[in-house]
């Protein structure tokens, strides 16, 4: 009988301690603690989520450019022949831009294919010594620029 009469008197304790206000501030504090969890959940969601999408946006683009690979062949101070080796992007045609010293120079050869070689004479005038790289550009003007290639030094003389 004494343990019927605790859980009863327990019961209106609890009963009371409800409809007391510091009771109901606690119960209030805790749901907006959950609220704020639980927009501060969404908030890092949506950065990661965009931050997911454009890495693999990024991933993409730059797969095709697994493969590709331009070889600049020789170069002299005002021509440069190049070479595409194959390779496994599924690009059938790849623009070269022509890098000096890290310095984008612009578009030497458009429309290359696999195992293409062409020879620019129309390069511009370059120092010796200068280091020359090629890079491939996929989709034409506006197109996606795939990594440099190997740097190979301008020389004096015939190609």
């Amino acid at each position: 009988m004494n343990k019927k009469a605790n859980s009863r008197s327990e019961f209106l304790f609890n009963k009371k301690l409800l409809n007391s206000k510091r009771s109901q501030s606690q119960i209030i504090t805790t749901v907006l603690i959950i609220l704020l969890v639980l927009a501060a959940i969404v908030i890092v969601w949506q950065v990661v989520q965009s931050s997911v999408r454009g890495g693999a946006e990024q991933i993409e683009t730059q797969s095709d450019c697994l493969g590709l690979n331009l070889v600049v062949v020789s170069v002299n101070k005002t021509a440069i022949s190049l070479r595409r080796d194959p390779g496994a992007t599924s690009q059938t045609s790849v623009d070269a831009i022509l890098f000096v010293e890290g310095q984008n120079k612009g578009v030497v050869s458009t429309g290359l294919k696999e195992l293409d070689s062409k020879i620019n004479n129309s390069i511009g005038s370059f120092n010796a010594g200068d280091k020359v790289q090629l890079a491939g550009r996929l989709g034409g003007e506006g197109g996606t620029l795939c990594p440099l290639g190997p740097k190979k030094e301008i020389v004096d003389g015939a190609l």
